[in-house]
């Protein structure tokens, strides 16, 4: 308030220089004063240059404007038909009617008053009155998802008695098992197939590996009781399956020309001109299925993510792989150069460490529409190691998984000359929709956190149906209800491992412990240097503190021996 004297501020008020806070030294009654002079007191100034104008002409809708500028400022009726008598009779030359401004101030009255824009306070407000985030976990994964299934069976069976968590190997089988079934599996929504790109990140040692070989073992190594053609195979090998509508090749693509060789490649001759007894090529029906397994994949991502021709040519062929089956490659980077057509099923299963996962993904993938293609499986957990069984032994392999494998067997032989579509219940169907409906924009333009999301829970949905035991050929509400606890998941994986946007180094800081912070809802001061390795960037960790704290976006709170930072919900 202004006064004579100064400003007059409420007790609370942080002065912004001193930092002191207002008390009251002097509590004296206040005087009543008349209710209209309060009214009175309400009015703000007009335009100073033309409050003392005369109003000779258009005296109705000069009032009139002058009215409804005084109704937007929050005048009540009472307020504005004095204030508006007032104008009339020191400027209005001949002053109207008084019935007539009470008219206009009326009419005017009718109007709401606007809301009030949004006022900077001196000083911060108290924490203890903001509303702040819960205290969350990180992100779990819902393994009683594949409860149930192959899949779940298949990771009962290899984590059984040890530290490897089920996720690893559940996803692991479910990648391949995809691959090999192709598209011989739909649904009648377009984009939904068994196929994905599977990204498994966690620490070294932790059994990431070990459940991937037992998965391509699964599908590869013939055992003393089951003599079968291997339904994923390696590349060039003469196998019948590339006739059928299953099975899968291993394929590690250096380049995006790569892909061409594998598919047009022209028969070798010896010096002498006899062919060479090798494949021409993979003669799939309908179409050739690839996938590339790889552990510590730090060599595909470094090429995917170099910023030469052939990395963006490979990043770019494999983001349409993802989405249909059909792509063009240039040869050479000679714009001249005709593209050569391909057509072609493409999975994923890469298995990688969560430093060479953020260090390689960089802002790459995020630019090119990768990182929305990935399902993400992550583990930060660090394992205390135990003695694993060694399926070497073609007895103990087949002891623990020959029931298991004549099931998925006998399910895939079928696929083979009869492509399956599932059908979907109505709840199901409505609820994946409203699933999908419900994910929020994204706010932070450099992080697209939900693009195909729909199609990764479908996908999970219609594999999860398959995959029941017994098998079943409708998605129903369970399935539903189970792949939207892995979406969930999925979400908060983006979050999680999403790359770092910035500018600058200091900007890159800053927006690492606002993440960290909004993920964990409520962290501690040591664990959020910890997470965001503050102790590389001091001085920017502190003053990306004080930067978020000013800005309302958290509050640090002191519970127990170490200060607690809170993500703000109500600013």
């Amino acid at each position: 308030i202004k006064s004579a004297g100064g400003l007059v501020l409420a007790a609370g008020s942080i002065h912004p220089d001193s930092k002191e806070e207002y008390r009251i030294i002097v509590d004296a009654p206040i005087a009543p004063a008349p209710v209209d002079r309060i009214e009175r007191s309400r009015v703000k100034p007009l335009n100073l240059a033309s409050d003392d104008a005369p109003i000779r002409e258009n005296r109705n809708s000069t009032l009139t404007s002058i009215a409804g500028k005084l109704r937007n400022d929050g005048l009540s009726p009472a307020a504005l038909e004095l204030a508006l008598i007032q104008v009339n009779e020191d400027r209005c030359e001949p002053p109207l009617d008084e019935d007539e401004v009470k008219h206009i101030a009326a009419s005017v009255s009718r109007y709401k008053i606007p809301e009030p824009e949004p006022k900077i306070l001196i000083g911060k407000p108290d924490p203890d009155s903001l509303t702040v985030a819960e205290k969350t976990t990180r992100p779990v994964f819902p393994d009683a998802a594949w409860g149930g299934t192959v899949f779940g069976e298949f990771a009962d069976i290899v984590c059984r008695d040890n530290f490897i968590r089920k996720r690893l190997a559940s996803e692991s089988f479910r990648a391949i098992t995809g691959a090999i079934a192709g598209d011989q599996v739909t649904c009648g929504i377009a984009g939904v197939r068994m196929r994905e790109y599977h990204v498994l990140i966690a620490n070294r040692q932790s059994g990431k590996s070990y459940a991937m070989d037992l998965a391509v073992a699964f599908y590869s190594k013939p055992s003393i009781h089951s003599i079968f053609e291997p339904l994923l195979m390696l590349s060039g090998e003469t196998n019948h399956y590339r006739l059928s509508g299953i099975g899968a090749q291993r394929f590690l693509p250096g380049s995006a020309n790569s892909f061409v060789d594998e598919l047009t490649r022209e028969p070798k001759k010896h010096k002498k001109g006899e062919d060479v007894n090798v494949i021409l090529g993979p003669l799939w029906k309908p179409t050739a299925r690839l996938i590339t397994i790889q552990g510590e994949a730090m060599a595909l991502f470094s090429r995917l993510c170099s910023p030469d021709w052939t990395g963006q040519a490979l990043s770019a062929l494999i983001t349409d792989l993802y989405d249909s089956l059909d792509a063009e490659v240039a040869i050479t980077k000679d714009r001249a150069a005709p593209k050569t057509a391909v057509q072609l099923q493409y999975s994923m299963l890469l298995c990688t460490q969560p430093q060479i996962w953020r260090k390689y993904m960089a802002a790459h993938m995020m630019d090119s529409g990768l990182f929305g293609r990935f399902y993400i499986v992550g583990s930060e957990y660090k394992p205390t190691k135990v003695l694993l069984p060694d399926y070497s032994d073609a007895e103990l392999f087949h002891e623990h998984f020959g029931a298991l494998r004549r099931d998925v067997f006998s399910r895939l032989e079928y696929l083979r000359e009869h492509p399956l579509r599932m059908t979907i219940a109505p709840e199901a169907k409505r609820r994946l929709q409203e699933w999908e409906n419900s994910l929020p924009d994204d706010e932070d333009m450099d992080r697209d956190l939900s693009s195909r999301m729909g199609l990764h829970v479908w996908r999970a949905a219609m594999a999860r149906a398959w995959g029941g035991i017994p098998q079943r050929t409708e998605i129903t509400a369970e399935d539903a209800e189970a792949a939207i606890k892995l979406g969930d998941y999925q979400v908060r994986m983006r979050q999680f491992y999403a790359p770092t946007p910035g500018d600058s180094p200091r900007w890159k800081h800053l927006n690492a412990v606002k993440a960290t912070v909004e993920l964990a809802g409520q962290i501690s001061v040591r664990n959020l240097r910890r997470d965001v390795r503050g102790d590389r960037f001091p001085e920017d960790f502190e003053w990306a503190l004080k930067y978020l704290e000013n800005r309302g976006q958290i509050v640090t709170r002191k519970e127990g021996r170490s200060p607690t930072v809170c993500w703000v919900l109500d600013k």
